[in-house]
């Protein structure tokens, strides 16, 4: 099996608004560093201070996002699933052999794992299409690695 890739984002982007986000990212950094040097000549409160710190970890986000390392995805290869439902977080491994039972829902899928844990993935209701391809593909690869693998129609 070669690996698939899926996008859980809401809306695909296109490369002019990740550079916008880099751009607006590095605009909002230079601003806090002009706020700072103007905060050092005069005696401020710490809202001021607050707002800052949030303008600066506002501008990482948007250069971080805009380089694509906040994206939210599912990738599946042979022996493994790479998933990522945080934009922050590192994306999370699942080998084969920890799965016990995929169950897929029309919103989300649960994976359980031989170690009583359970793993879900909530799909958005945007991109029914992909979901349904999502969850295709995972079949295919519970086929494929002996993983039992239910269908169930009702709401979760």
């Amino acid at each position: 099996m070669e690996k698939r890739h899926f996008s859980l984002e809401m809306k695909e982007s296109a490369k002019w608004s990740e550079w916008v986000q880099i751009a607006f990212g590095i605009i909002c950094i230079v601003i806090s560093i002009v706020l700072i040097f103007s905060l050092i000549k005069t005696a401020s409160d710490k809202s001021s201070w607050i707002g800052i710190y949030f303008l600066v970890l506002f501008g990482i986000f948007q250069i971080w996002s805009g380089f694509g390392f906040a994206e939210k995805f599912i990738e599946l290869e042979s022996g493994k699933i790479r998933l990522k439902k945080s934009s922050i977080a590192r994306p999370r491994v699942i080998n084969a052999v920890e799965i016990e039972k995929i169950e897929a829902f029309p919103l989300n899928t649960i994976f359980r794992l031989k170690n009583n844990s359970k793993i879900n993935l909530r799909f958005g209701i945007n991109y029914p299409e992909r979901n349904v391809a999502i969850v295709h593909e995972l079949y295919l690869f519970a086929e494929e690695n002996k993983i039992l693998f239910e269908e169930k129609n009702e709401l979760l």
